[in-house]
């Protein structure tokens, strides 16, 4: 079996930890998040939801990582890369029919610029791994 490059560790890491500080908001204090952000619609247990969903993410992430083989860490960051991409355009499609405070589409453009970041970041990487 061909083992993960070191980059491609470092960016499961980063991953799973990003998605644990997302998951803690949404899951364990999800009403500090709306007051933070804003949110035009607040619903608790979809945002916990939300939170398990991004939780679960980040345990398999490092599950990969900790294994180090390339064909677990290949099927976690397409499925990374499939969620962050699925997450960004649903994310710029609701600005055509969420009604917005200033404080939430500053909120939503920050989720949006972080979310294409680990996507570069994760098909960057991916790229290189598959490649070399």
């Amino acid at each position: 079996m061909t083992e993960l490059s070191k980059e491609l560790k470092i960016v499961l890491i980063i991953n799973g930890i990003a998605a644990f500080i997302y998951g803690f908001l949404f899951l364990v204090i999800p009403e500090i998040y709306y007051d933070l952000s804003d949110e035009p619609y607040p619903n608790v247990h979809l945002q916990r939801l939300w939170g398990g969903t991004i939780t679960l993410l980040g345990i398999f992430a490092l599950i990969a990582w900790k294994r180090g083989e390339w064909e677990t860490g290949k099927i976690m960051v397409e499925l990374a890369m499939g969620w962050l991409l699925l997450v960004c355009i649903l994310s710029l499609a609701s600005f055509a029919y969420v009604k917005r405070s200033p404080t939430n589409i500053a909120s939503t453009w920050s989720d949006v610029i972080v979310t294409l970041i680990f996507f570069l970041m994760d098909l960057y990487f991916y790229l290189k791994q598959k490649k070399g």
